[in-house]
């Protein structure tokens, strides 16, 4: 029986957890088959200087529709209460690394947890709309089931087309992928040589990390994005190397 997507994402997650070890996971799954095959991008190379940027990037804490399954986009949710939790935990992460600069998308769920995890630092939040959310427009707010009622034309255009088609009044995740390597881009540039961390959404990483990874939105599975996770990503003026992507260690599991 293959594993669930559930399951993908924790053996990813184990994957990386025991990479510093010096072991490795022979895993079946579609997301390491694209990630072992993909052609990654020439920028790859490892480079070296005070001109490297080391960018952090987490998810925001789960938020209250995140627990009813509702489409966020550039609608606002409050962190849950177990969304306050897992940002602690991510604070309990990042209280060994040095911090010289924190941004966040400006909506609360980003920056509220980009808060949090700065704990005691005397640094504030540059919060960044570049950053956001994939923008969903009408679906925003909206369950998948409540979607494919109201509009199952687009729904269906969606579903057919994944990486170009737009919801209405949003955007494409192509258009999503290109906002997130400029904004990536954009901090590099402001900050060589320095650690940044950047608290943002699970669409933007998704997109963000299918590029860093090679795999193209339309065809490969989409790198996983959990609650508080974290990717480590070493950006110069010849490319990014990934250091690790979506580590789960820190975060207190999902109930049942």
């Amino acid at each position: 029986m293959p594993l669930t997507a559930r399951g993908v994402e924790q053996a990813e997650a184990l994957a990386e957890r025991v990479r510093p070890l010096g072991l490795s996971l022979l895993l079946s799954s579609p997301m390491t088959r694209a990630l072992q095959t993909a052609e990654r991008p020439r920028a790859w190379a490892p480079s070296a200087g005070a001109g490297m940027t080391r960018l952090l990037l987490a998810r925001h804490g789960e938020t209250l529709w995140n627990q009813a399954r509702r489409y966020q986009g550039h609608g606002d949710s409050p962190l849950s209460p177990r969304g306050e939790r897992q940002a602690r935990c991510l604070a309990d992460r990042l209280a060994g690394e040095h911090l010289d600069a924190v941004y966040a998308s400006d909506l609360e769920r980003a920056w509220r947890t980009a808060e949090v995890a700065v704990g005691a630092r005397d640094l504030g939040v540059v919060r960044d709309a570049a950053w956001r959310e994939l923008a969903y427009g009408r679906w925003e707010g909206l369950t998948r089931e409540e979607i494919a009622r109201r509009f199952p034309q687009e729904w269906a255009g969606r579903q057919a087309d994944p990486a170009g088609a737009a919801p209405p009044g949003g955007e494409s995740r192509r258009a999503l992928q290109r906002r997130a390597v400029a904004a990536a881009e954009r901090v590099r540039a402001r900050h060589p040589g320095q650690t940044v961390l950047v608290v943002t959404h699970s669409g933007l990483l998704m997109a963000l990390g299918a590029w860093l990874h090679g795999v193209d939105l339309a065809a490969g599975p989409r790198p996983p994005s959990s609650h508080c996770g974290l990717s480590a990503v070493r950006w110069s003026e010849a490319g990014p190397v990934v250091e690790f992507w979506d580590d789960v260690a820190h975060v207190e599991p999902a109930g049942p």
